[in-house]
């Protein structure tokens, strides 16, 4: 009688099964962490504007004792466009208060000697939430002056997770239809 000796090389269906299981796994985990490594960055793009737009905005108080009406008004290096659209419904005066970059639009206002330079992301899973640079006494909302907080209109789809989970902002109130967070 001949015995089959014969050993045959490779992986049986369950080893297989189990590393394509577990690249799996890893590959959802590192997804989910690029996928928010990318919005922090766009975020920091975002808020960089914000404050650029801001320290305009402080410089043109110190020489004319007001807040500025228009970005045309102020001495900004960015490079936004006019925005005519407003689709989270954020108060602004004048005819060129409002500015957009890309996926966010920024908008001036104010009231009396308190400036307010609010931008938000216009459209994705994030619509309506961003941030806002107030200068001066912002009264109601924080006890700082010239400071940069978080927003979500009260509608956003992700109510909660942009400034609290992302931002690592802290609850200070609802004021507008908007929740504010300081950062």
């Amino acid at each position: 009688m001949q015995k089959n000796n014969q050993n045959k090389g490779g992986f049986t269906l369950i080893e297989v099964l189990v590393v394509v299981l577990i690249i799996g796994i890893l590959s959802s985990v590192a997804l989910s962490q690029y996928r928010r490594a990318v919005i922090k960055s766009h975020n920091a793009n975002f808020k960089q504007d914000i404050v650029s737009i801001g320290m305009a905005q402080q410089i043109y108080m110190d020489t004319f004792n007001k807040c500025a009406d228009s970005f045309n008004e102020l001495d900004i290096g960015t490079s936004l466009s006019v925005e005519t659209a407003d689709p989270c419904g954020i108060s602004h005066i004048g005819n060129d208060a409002m500015r957009s970059s890309g996926n966010y639009y920024i908008v001036i206002n104010h009231v009396g000697n308190t400036c307010s330079i609010t931008g938000a992301w216009k459209e994705g899973e994030y619509a309506c939430t961003g941030f806002s640079y107030i200068l001066g006494n912002a009264g109601d909302l924080t006890d700082k002056n010239d400071t940069l907080m978080c927003v979500e209109k009260g509608n956003a789809a992700k109510k909660g997770v942009f400034c609290s989970k992302l931002e690592h902002g802290s609850f200070v109130s609802t004021l507008g239809g908007w929740d504010w967070y300081s950062l």
